[in-house]
């Protein structure tokens, strides 16, 4: 059934209150991994890019997955040069966000994410698997091009859905220099919408 363009916002207003809480619960990302935290510096600083290379990004995202009953439905995901934290429905328990970090081959979780505001879990998750996950690393290159930022390098890709804006499921590129920082949206195939000043 169609909603109207007043109910469409009014829906879109209240999950991004959602979405917005459950961003600031990632600040803590849990009790330290099984390595110690020495190790598992040495073993990052060793270790290649997720955000560039694609083999190592397939490896921790596999880690991050693979045990997970299918399909996963993600609230997000966001990849950092060194680490993997995936937020996903507990289909055992419907209302809970489990968060999964992949770090130097370890995997953490799972974690229950704590949710806050006024919107509905489910308008606020998206079927992982409608995302091109293989395009991360071409994407990172193409964004850092496009952010024309001297010296320029990409700190995180993010997807989820663009609330409040739309349900759409996209990419969000953080490429930052010492001369400033911008944000790169795309697609969930890795077409890339626009550039703007980061917030």
């Amino acid at each position: 059934m169609l909603r109207s363009e007043s109910g469409l916002a009014a829906l879109l207003s209240c999950a991004v209150c959602l979405s917005c809480a459950v961003l600031l619960s990632c600040a803590s990302e849990g009790a330290p991994l099984a390595r110690s935290d020495a190790a598992v510096a040495v073993a990052s600083a060793s270790a290649p890019s997720l955000l560039h290379d694609a083999t190592a990004l397939g490896q921790a995202l596999a880690l991050a997955t693979g045990p997970l009953p299918k399909p996963i439905r993600a609230l997000s995901l966001r990849v950092y040069p060194d680490r993997v934290l995936l937020q996903v429905q507990d289909p055992q328990q419907p209302s809970t966000v489990n968060q999964y970090r992949v770090r130097a081959g370890d995997v953490h979780g799972p974690i229950a994410v704590e949710l806050g505001g006024p919107g509905q879990l489910k308008d606020n998750l998206f079927p992982l698997s409608y995302a091109d996950l293989s395009v991360i690393p071409s994407l990172v290159q193409q964004a850092e091009r496009q952010a024309a930022l001297p010296q320029g390098k990409t700190l995180a890709v993010s997807l989820a859905r663009n609330l409040p804006a739309s349900m759409d499921i996209r990419f969000q590129i953080d490429v930052a220099s010492p001369r400033g920082r911008r944000v790169i949206d795309a697609r969930k195939d890795g077409k890339i919408l626009g550039v703007r000043l980061s917030p």
